[in-house]
Parts: structure tokens; C-alpha cells; sequence
């Protein structure tokens, strides 16, 4: 019969005095650290010398628990074993083992094999590290892959499919699960029997693309959707106006922009094509970020983050834009956030733009020998681009600027 009880305990750790061990029989004790720490730990003699074993916290392991598993370690050590050793071995074993979360970062280590390096680490870090990453890299099956790839082709929980990033996920996880073959850490490649038909699927190129009929409509509709916010109506159209990309959108410090010189400098370590981006802004485009200016509040983010997220990000997140145009009832053709930017590129070739000006709006490099030899970013033949183009948005938007006093009133509201 143990000598504590549970409203014994309670007590102790109201009182706070720090307990070295009170005994419950058998070998268990009790300890609270000057902190208030709570602990049971069970002593016993090896080798004739006094060892303890921690069994883990109270209350998280309750009295009746800890009794249970200090009578298993009662009769392990009657067995001849040394628990307290067999622990530390076990760890330094669990340590010594190679899991896919390992093999990954060997991997990402080096980013010159692949051209976009943060997007399979967001991927792998948000759908695969929490299914897979923790396991050893060589007992993971295929079944494992499959399953993995079904959950992400379903939504992974979220009830929205994502059959492209499954297919991601598979080109991925065989490129590293190669390497790990090539350096002997695997006898297989478990991934490697599976085609995009296991995993997301034929992807087509899309080929939505909004006229201007449309475009008033969207814009309309924005104005009108109570739950969108006004945040979320610029970056629209500020994606439509600059053609960029929703990242490079969302993350933008203030840092990077002039505008008064009406220029917004994008930095290498924030350009797709990993090189620095001067970004020539329309005036309606100034007059929008001035207004998120004031909108965010000191922030050194254009689009701050507006709650507490997960991630923690400083910024509001790269989802946060697809699921706001979810909310937007326009009644169109169903079209994507990333629509927007093939919608741009549409109507600058409905402008006559040349089709390297144009190219280089979107931030492409030139393919081809052009691609090697000419390095001129065209900066005046892409400001006069994304200005004709503004002015036609402008038409559309039928001068919907919000002023900046205006602007005010609503952030101290």
C-alpha cells in the first residue's frame, strides 16, 4: 500500500517548499524543484551503488500511473537490468539514427541543384515533416509514400484538394530518397515506383484569364463583399497592376519601396529568379500603397500580419489572399488568385507590349541565347507598360481611391 495520497499531493505543490524525495514505498519518490516543478523519480541500488531512474511529471503522470510503472522498473532491475543505463543508451541510439527530416536538410543544405528552393521546403515542412519526417530514413514504405500522397492530393485535412503540391511532394521525395540510395543510408528508393497518377495527377496548363467586363465585375463585387477588407482589396489589385507574384507581394517591406520616385526594389533574396527586380509603379499604384501605409500602422510590412498565426509570421500568410477570394460573390467563371497575374499578361499583349517587355513585367528571364547575352531590364519600356495598362484598370476601378485622410479615420477607428 503506497504511503501518499492524491490530496497529499495537491497540497504539497500548493505549499511550494521543495521536496528532495518523499518516499511512496517500492522505490517511488516525489520531488518538487524550488521552481515548482513536480516529479516522480524511482531510486534503486546497481552495482551497490544508489541510482534513480525519472519516470516524468506530476500531475501529467497521476499517482496511481507512477505506482504502476515503478513496479515494472521494480521487477526489471530484480532482473538484472540497470534501467537508468538502458535509458541512456536508448537515447544515444535513438540519436545515431538518420530519420527523412535528416537526409532533407543534407539535402536543402545545398540549393544550387534546385530553382526554387523555398518552395519544397514549405512544402516538405508543412505536409511531410509532421506525417514522416520524425521515422528512420530506411524503414519508411511505400505505403507510407502513398498514403502520404493521397492525404495531400485530398486536402490533408483542410477539405481543399492540392493535387499539384502532391505532385510536388513525390518529384521531391525521389530526388531525395536518391541521394540517400546513393549514399548506402537506404536499400531502396520507396518512392520511386510511383507516377503523378498516384500522386495528383495530369496537371494542365490553366488558361483562365478575365476581360475587362470581368475585371469591373470582380472590382464591384469587392466593394460590395463586407468581409473582405479593404487590405485585401488592394493587394488584388495590386497584383493585377504589377504583375508579381503573391509572395513577393504579401512579404514586401516598406524598405523596398520609394514612392515618391515611384519605384519598388526587389531584393534578390526575394525574387523567383534570384536576382535583384527594380519594379516601376503606375500612380495609381503609389496612391494604394500609400494608403496601405497608413492602414499598417508603423508596421515594416505593407501587409502585416493581422492575428496571431501558427507560424508566427510577421506577415499575413500566402493563403490568406485564396481563401479572401473566396468570400468575393462575383458571379464570373471560377478563376485564382495566380489568374490574376496570367490576366495582366493577357492584356499587355492586347496592348501591343513587346513580347520581352511583357515577359520581363512578370519577372522572367529571357530564354534562349537573349537570355545569356542581354542582361538590360528595359525599365522605361516596362514603365510605360504598366502604365497603359494602369490607366485601363483605373477606367475600370472608375477612380474607386480611397483618400489618405480617409484612410486615417478608418485605422483610428
Amino acid at each position: 500500500m503506497g504511503k501518499l495520497t492524491d490530496m497529499e499531493l495537491r497540497n504539497l505543490v500548493k505549499a511550494g517548499t521543495p521536496i528532495a524525495g518523499q518516499s511512496d514505498g517500492g522505490g517511488l519518490y516525489f520531488t518538487l524543484s524550488k521552481k515548482g516543478t513536480a516529479s516522480w523519480i524511482f531510486r534503486y541500488r546497481y552495482g551497490g551503488k544508489q541510482k534513480e531512474f525519472t519516470i516524468g511529471r506530476y500531475p501529467d503522470i497521476p499517482l496511481a500511473e507512477a505506482r504502476i510503472t515503478a513496479l515494472r522498473l521494480r521487477n526489471q532491475v530484480n532482473d538484472g537490468l540497470d534501467i537508468a543505463l538502458e535509458k541512456q543508451l536508448g537515447k544515444q541510439k535513438q540519436k545515431s539514427i538518420e530519420t527523412l527530416n535528416d537526409i532533407v536538410d543534407e539535402f536543402l543544405d545545398d540549393q544550387s541543384h534546385l530553382k526554387h528552393p523555398k518552395i519544397p521546403r514549405q512544402r516538405y515542412d508543412k505536409h511531410v515533416r509532421p506525417e514522416i519526417g520524425h521515422l528512420p530514413i530506411d524503414r519508411i514504405s511505400a505505403i507510407q509514400i502513398y498514403n502520404l500522397l493521397k492525404k495531400v492530393r485530398k486536402g490533408n485535412g483542410t477539405g481543399k484538394p492540392a493535387p499539384t503540391v502532391a505532385n510536388g511532394i513525390l518529384r521531391f521525395l525521389k530526388r531525395v530518397f536518391n541521394l540517400a540510395l546513393t549514399l548506402k543510408k537506404v536499400p531502396f528508393n520507396p518512392a520511386a515506383a510511383f507516377t503523378i497518377r498516384e500522386a495528383g495527377g495530369r496537371e494542365f496548363d490553366r488558361q483562365r484569364s478575365l476581360d475587362l467586363d470581368e475585371i469591373a465585375t470582380f472590382f464591384a463585387a469587392m466593394r460590395n463583399t463586407d468581409n473582405l477588407g479593404r487590405e485585401n482589396e488592394l493587394a488584388f489589385k495590386l497584383l493585377l497592376v504589377l504583375l508579381v507574384r503573391k509572395n513577393e507581394l504579401l512579404q514586401a517591406r516598406w524598405t523596398e519601396f520609394n514612392l515618391d520616385a515611384k519605384l519598388w526594389h526587389l531584393p534578390l533574396d526575394r525574387s523567383k529568379t534570384a536576382q535583384a527586380y527594380r519594379i516601376p509603379l503606375p500612380e495609381i499604384a503609389v496612391e494604394w500603397l500609400r494608403e496601405l501605409k497608413v492602414r499598417a500602422h508603423q508596421s515594416d510590412f505593407v501587409f502585416p500580419a493581422r492575428r496571431i498565426q501558427s507560424r508566427k509570421l510577421p506577415y499575413v500568410s500566402a493563403d490568406t489572399l485564396n481563401v479572401a477570394l473566396t468570400r468575393v460573390k462575383h458571379g464570373l467563371e471560377h478563376f485564382v488568385v495566380h489568374d490574376l497575374r496570367r490576366t495582366a499578361r493577357t492584356h499587355l499583349g492586347r496592348l501591343r507590349t513587346p513580347q520581352h517587355v511583357a515577359e520581363l513585367c512578370l519577372n522572367h528571364k529571357q530564354k534562349g541565347i537573349p537570355g545569356i547575352y542581354d542582361t538590360f531590364d528595359y525599365f522605361r519600356e516596362r514603365k510605360e507598360a504598366l502604365d497603359k495598362w494602369a490607366n485601363e484598370i483605373a477606367k475600370v476601378d472608375n477612380g474607386n481611391v480611397i483618400s489618405l485622410e480617409s484612410a486615417k479615420k478608418h485605422r483610428r477607428a
